[in-house]
C-alpha cells in the first residue's frame, strides 16, 4: 500500500473512532461499526486497539473485534490487541481464536 492510500485509511479509522466516542452505549457503537465496516480496510493492530478502547465492556470489545477481524493486517503482531483481554481467561481465549482466523 502506498503512503497516500495508507494515510487515507488512517483518516477513515480516525473518523470511525471519533464517531464511536460520540455514542455512550455499545449498541449504537456496534451498529455504527457494522455500517462503517467496509471503510476500515488494512487496519493495523494499534488502530484496532484505538477502536476497541471506545467500548467500555470486554464483551462489546470482542464483538467489535469480530467485526474488524477480516480487515486486520499484520495480525501475527497482535499482542496489543490481546493485552486488552489479559484479565479474563475466557475472553483472552476468544480473542486469540478471532485473531487466529485472521492469520490463516
Amino acid at each position: 500500500m502506498d503512503k497516500k492510500s495508507f494515510e487515507m485509511v488512517l483518516d477513515e479509522i480516525r473518523k470511525v473512532v471519533d464517531l464511536l466516542r460520540y455514542f455512550s452505549w455499545a449498541e449504537p457503537q456496534l451498529k455504527a461499526m457494522k455500517a462503517l465496516q467496509h471503510k476500515m480496510v488494512a487496519v493495523q493492530p494499534t488502530e484496532v486497539v484505538n477502536i476497541l478502547n471506545c467500548f467500555t465492556f470486554s464483551k462489546d470489545k470482542l464483538v467489535a473485534l469480530e467485526l474488524l477481524a477480516s480487515n486486520i493486517i499484520d495480525a501475527q503482531n497482535s499482542r496489543p490487541i490481546e493485552d486488552l483481554f489479559r484479565i479474563n481467561m475466557s475472553e483472552k481465549k476468544r480473542c486469540k481464536r478471532i485473531l487466529e482466523q485472521v492469520v490463516f
